[in-house]
């Protein structure tokens, strides 16, 4: 769904803001452009961002109850709310006037409503010339500064606008020096802006009738929703072991779902998207898990690592288990490097294969492992290794691993000579780690 931009709408509102902003100066008030400002609000009346409420209210939500959340549809109150939330705040309408254009603006109105219109006017072209003096001048060489100083300009040409109108002329010099001011603040922010200020951009974008920069933003909002919703999808991990946490990440996925939904995001306008569908599935199994019946996919656990150990010699493995950490482990572990005791570079490898009690959290057992360490000479080897597994709570598992001393190894040479084999060690260490434990281990 594409953002609605009724720029006719918006530009009426601006023409009426800035004679609103003519009427409300008064004679001789110190602060009578701020009270000004705040009395004229281009924003009263915000843009139609477009947002798809009614497909967002077909979201799914989270139910909450304490004894049986379930998933529902998040329903028109809340899609309103959530367009609410990210309805943009702290536009150019709501920025204060610059400094130095405070009493360059007080002295203008004072000459006008003194009828002394050139003499207003000459004040209000110095802020033209101000911006337009070679190498920016001030005012362009401040602004360029933050976006903030940007949005105070803005609201200031803006206003001298409406000053000018009120003298008989078409503000056009001082709208068109807010319209670039705002294209070069939003052409520099753009490409790198967070999600609220794409969206504050979009509004003001509309405010103003840039259609090319308004286009942009939505492009700009969806994308950073759509890779929200992505990361979101991939991270959630719907096997906590926490009711509470499980649930606020219940509500942070839906909700990325549901911001995406209200943007016109691909693949998440319902049953059969595959964003949908993606965040639908995680999130039907984190409730199973909520209401302790554990669904396959939390059943699984898997892990991996990699270490340098044994002179320059790399171990690394790999292991799952489709039934639960109780249940038959299977993986394989792979060596490969030099081992200084000879000098030489080897390999080996062995099959994984372990299962821990359920009276209990840890475990010995034997994994078999071959190979063969290349020199002047071939050595054929075999090294019965001892893993040993020991439970970390509900993430992490401890491990293991050094030789059995039972080792055996022989030579072949290249003149044919065989040695006889001779018992010895390959593996010499036991180095002692932790490997996290991943849900989602690939089981049929």
């Amino acid at each position: 769904m594409s953002l609605r931009i009724n720029f006719r709408l918006c530009s009426a509102l601006l023409l009426l803001g800035f004679s609103m902003a003519a009427c409300n100066f008064q004679q001789g008030t110190p602060n009578v452009l701020q009270e000004s400002a705040q009395g004229w609000d281009p924003c009263a009346s915000m843009p139609d961002l477009g947002f798809d409420l009614e497909g967002a209210a077909s979201a799914p939500a989270l139910i909450s109850s304490e004894d049986s959340p379930t998933l529902g549809a998040l329903g028109q109150e809340g899609a309103q709310a959530l367009a609410d939330q990210i309805q943009p705040q702290d536009t150019f309408c709501d920025a204060p006037l610059p400094a130095v254009f405070q009493p360059i603006l007080e002295n203008a109105k004072r000459l006008a409503d003194q009828g002394d219109k050139a003499g207003a006017r000459m004040l209000l072209d110095s802020l033209l010339e101000l911006g337009s003096r070679p190498g920016g001048g001030y005012l362009l060489s401040v602004r360029l500064q933050t976006p903030g100083q940007s949005r105070s300009f803005i609201k200031g040409f803006l206003t001298a606008a409406g000053i000018d109108q009120s003298l008989g002329g078409d503000g056009q010099d001082f709208i068109d020096r807010a319209n670039s001011t705002f294209s070069e603040m939003a052409n520099a922010e753009l490409n790198s802006a967070s999600f609220d200020e794409t969206m504050r951009l979009s509004e003001e974008a509309q405010l103003l009738g840039q259609d090319d920069i308004a286009q942009r933003t939505l492009e700009r909002a969806q994308e950073i929703a759509a890779e929200g919703l992505d990361t979101a999808i991939e991270d959630f991990d719907p096997c906590l072991p926490d009711p509470q946490v499980l649930k606020d990440d219940i509500t942070k996925l839906l909700v990325s779902l549901q911001t995406a939904l209200l943007l016109g995001v691909p693949g998440t306008y319902g049953p059969g998207d595959a964003r949908y569908d993606a965040a639908w599935s995680k999130a039907a199994a984190a409730l199973k898990t909520l209401m302790g019946d554990t669904p396959d996919e939390c059943k699984g656990f898997s892990f991996s690592f990699s270490r340098t150990v044994s002179g320059m010699v790399t171990m690394t493995g790999e292991a799952h288990t489709c039934g639960g950490i109780h249940s038959p482990w299977e993986g394989t572990l792979s060596l490969a490097g030099t081992w200084t005791d000879f000098g030489n570079t080897g390999s080996g490898s062995g099959s994984i294969a372990f299962t821990i009690p359920e009276n209990s959290e840890e475990v010995e057992t034997i994994i078999p492992t071959s190979g063969q360490i290349i020199g002047d000479c071939t050595m054929p080897y075999n090294d019965p290794l001892q893993l040993r597994v020991h439970i970390i709570g509900e993430t992490e598992l401890e491990l293991g691993i050094v030789s059995t001393n039972a080792g055996t190894a022989s030579a072949v040479c290249p003149d044919g000579t065989v040695t006889l084999p001779s018992i010895m060690t390959v593996w010499t260490e036991e180095p002692t780690f932790t490997v996290k434990l991943d849900h989602g281990a690939e089981c049929p």
